[in-house]
């Protein structure tokens, strides 16, 4: 394949093509791609290394569960995929087998209430400039579940976000601290 392809322009979701899998074969082919390298998007999937990552760039991540309510989700998966929000202690074992039926991984957060936001970056030319943030404000969930995330009118997406100047600031500022830890490169979405 190599000199046949000129780019692989990476436009698939989910597993093989989020989580560095597709990534690693065209490095190995030596074929140049979009978006980041197979590390990078390794690390964009693994909420448990990235999240250390996180951390040593001072970015807030929610704590160890210590009350209900409580967060239980793959560690290494996306799209929202066997996430339960854990509000009282009958519902944590259902909660647990529901993230164990999609990844042998699974992590414990505390439930951190607030809006949903979500931050692009893109790279021009090698600089990383972040994007306008949306609010997300799901429609027919309690949270930006698969279910709001994947089904027509499940969720409206305002950008840019109805928020206050300064908070637009201090998420773009941690939407590239997010993108350069994981050393992502094109582009980046943190939520």
């Amino acid at each position: 394949l190599r000199g046949l392809i000129d780019v692989a322009f990476i436009a698939i979701h989910g597993e093989y093509g989020e989580e560095g899998t597709l990534q690693a074969i065209l490095e190995e082919a030596h074929i140049p791609f979009t978006g980041s390298g197979s590390s990078a998007s390794r690390l964009g999937m693994d909420k448990i290394a990235a999240g250390e990552l996180f951390k040593k760039s001072r970015l807030n991540i929610p704590p160890s569960p210590t009350t209900f309510p409580l967060v239980v989700k793959p560690a290494d998966r996306g799209s929202s995929v066997g996430v339960t929000i854990v509000k009282h202690m009958d519902e944590l074992l259902p909660a647990i087998q529901n993230a164990l039926h999609y990844s042998p991984h699974i992590m414990f957060q505390q439930f951190i209430r607030g809006r949903e936001l979500t931050c692009g970056v893109l790279e021009i030319n090698g600089r990383a400039t972040p994007l306008p943030p949306t609010e997300i404000i799901p429609v027919t969930s309690s949270f930006f579940d698969f279910k709001a995330k994947y089904t027509p009118g499940g969720s409206r997406e305002i950008t840019p976000a109805r928020i206050p100047q300064p908070i637009t600031k201090q998420l773009q500022r941690a939407a590239l601290a997010a993108h350069r830890s994981i050393g992502a490169r094109g582009m980046s979405r943190t939520d």
